[in-house]
């Protein structure tokens, strides 16, 4: 959150786009949320880019970010943005690489040109787009062609890295109570028939590389779930039996038909 918070602040003083990249499920849109609760004052706009199909999705999309009508054509949509665009707004892309995800690549390219035309050459004001890994590599393996203006204008980028930090679990997990252990600390969980083992910090570090916070913060959700049950404070090993149902849940059943 710190990283995203200082991007959205490089594209407010530097008046330039501002990349951001990570995978998926490490905070990014939260972040994002979260700064313009604390920055907005109209003046910084976040959009969501998940159903924006097309150019005029896209411009459809910012104008009702913006309280403007998106009920026109093209031309009209882009002249009331530079209008009601200004140098000290911050305009939030979230999820851009998803416009490519249309039938018609050019799409792709004629989105981008034209946010590069109405906020960084018209209005001059902070951009901040953001992409997963992947997408950001695609776009940049665009770089020497189509897109070569907005990237050359883009010198402030920002990594998020490939999986949530041990630093940012380790504050999720405090704000639930509970400190993460130690790396070797193995929980045992006796049953009538049976025991789970389990290494907390090994499941984290699985879940952190496979899935992303939402997974970790699920876990430790229907852990205290389990710990209300029984009445008692929430511990590691209510996240591992949480841990272990979602898991179980997940299993195809016996059908029975093989006996």
């Amino acid at each position: 959150a710190k990283k995203v918070f200082h991007a959205c602040d490089l594209a407010r003083e530097s008046q330039t786009p501002v990349f951001i990249y990570g995978a998926s499920q490490v905070g990014k849109t939260e972040a994002l949320k979260q700064y313009c609760l604390e920055n907005n004052h109209g003046r910084t706009v976040l959009v969501e880019l998940e159903a924006v199909n097309g150019l005029r999705g896209l411009l459809q999309a910012v104008a009702e970010k913006l309280g403007i009508s998106p009920n026109a054509n093209t031309p009209d949509l882009i002249n009331r943005i530079k209008k009601a665009v200004t140098s000290d707004m911050v305009i939030i892309l979230d999820e851009v690489h998803l416009l490519a995800n249309v039938y018609r690549k050019g799409s792709f390219f004629a989105c981008m040109e034209t946010v590069r035309r109405v906020f960084i050459d018209h209005a001059k004001c902070g951009l901040v787009l953001t992409f997963t890994h992947l997408g950001f590599k695609k776009a940049e393996d665009e770089k020497k062609r189509e897109l070569e203006q907005i990237f050359r204008r883009g010198v402030h980028r920002i990594n998020l890295g490939d999986r949530p930090t041990v630093s940012d679990v380790s504050a999720i997990a405090a704000a639930w109570g509970l400190e993460l252990p130690a790396r070797s600390e193995e929980i045992v969980i006796k049953f009538a028939k049976g025991e789970l083992r389990e290494k907390p910090m090994e499941m984290l570090g699985q879940l952190s590389r496979e899935q992303g916070l939402k997974a970790i913060v699920e876990r430790l959700r229907y852990g205290s779930k389990l710990a209300a049950g029984k009445g008692t404070d929430l511990t590691w090993e209510d996240v591992i039996m949480g841990n272990a149902l979602i898991n179980k849940n997940a299993t195809a059943p016996d059908h029975g038909w093989a006996n």
